[in-house]
């Protein structure tokens, strides 16, 4: 009888502390979801729908960048990020965009012309750049063909 008494608690003492297990999983699974919801993520684009609808087009325009003889070359130095195009450019006729899109911070995204200098280079400053990821977009147009090149880059002036 003894043993059975105290096998009856000990299963009341491990259903309690099963119960209490359980509340707690519970009421921290909530907490998760409503208090520490404020992880932000943007939309890269508000047109997504309409940007989506030329993506073949800038397919096409990654399959030309790819099948170059010379690649560009994307560095990092102390005052921001220089763009180098081969030879096969001429920095008079070609033209184009430099998009920098920041997904954890839309307002740090940046969109310039592209602009040559006569050695085919271009620069992005770093007064505008802040550390941290960018997905580095070029698009541009070069004696009637066109191109696009996409990259990621971490931006650390140090």
């Amino acid at each position: 009888m003894e043993n059975y008494l105290k096998e009856k608690k000990l299963f009341g003492i491990n259903n309690f502390l099963i119960i209490c297990v359980l509340i707690s999983f519970i009421i921290f699974i909530i907490y998760i979801a409503f208090f520490k919801s404020n992880i932000t993520s943007e939309l890269i684009s508000d047109n997504y729908y309409e940007e989506e609808m030329k993506y073949q087009e800038i397919i096409d325009e990654c399959k030309n960048t790819a099948n170059l003889s010379q690649k560009i070359n994307i560095k990092t130095i102390s005052n921001g990020i220089k763009i180098c195009f081969p030879e096969i450019f001429n920095f008079k006729n070609t033209k184009g965009n430099i998009i920098l899109l920041r997904p954890s911070n839309k307002k740090l995204d940046s969109y310039q012309l592209l602009k040559l200098n006569s050695q085919r280079e271009t620069l992005i400053p770093a007064n505008i750049l802040k550390t941290g990821f960018y997905q580095l977009i070029l698009r541009w147009n070069s004696n009637g063909k066109k191109y696009c090149l996409k990259t990621y880059i971490k931006w650390n002036p140090n």
